[in-house]
């Protein structure tokens, strides 16, 4: 039998505050910035529970998706929900797990998803 969860269910009825991120909002000065890494702080929550407080701005993808398939859900759907969540093509982004940081993917999705609310 597969390991594999679906989250997006989770993600639409959980809920998200059951583990506090506001600590993210001190590492981003910048309004949408902070909107961003809270908003996706609160979705890796939701699929690590209390482990999303190694969070740093520093941290790896590379990290962070073992933290992900460590707790067996599946990276490739976990990457599908973030691309329905933000309404942005991910692919690109992430080619380099190695070298991408939670920086960096923040201020990237700052400049281009059309979805932060």
């Amino acid at each position: 039998m597969s390991k594999f969860r679906f989250i997006r269910p989770a993600w639409k009825g959980s809920n998200m505050s059951a583990v506090d991120v506001e600590f993210i909002r001190i590492f981003f000065p910048s309004p949408i910035e902070e909107e961003v890494a809270i908003r996706w702080a609160k979705r890796l929550a939701s699929v690590i529970g209390e482990r999303v407080e190694e969070l740093r701005p520093n941290s790896l993808f590379s990290e962070i998706f073992d933290w992900v398939k460590a707790d067996g859900f599946d990276v490739a759907e976990f990457v599908m929900a973030l691309e329905d969540e933000f309404g942005e093509d991910l692919d690109v982004l992430l080619d380099d797990l190695d070298h991408l940081t939670f920086r960096g993917f923040v201020e990237y999705m700052s400049k281009t998803s059309p979805k932060i609310d």
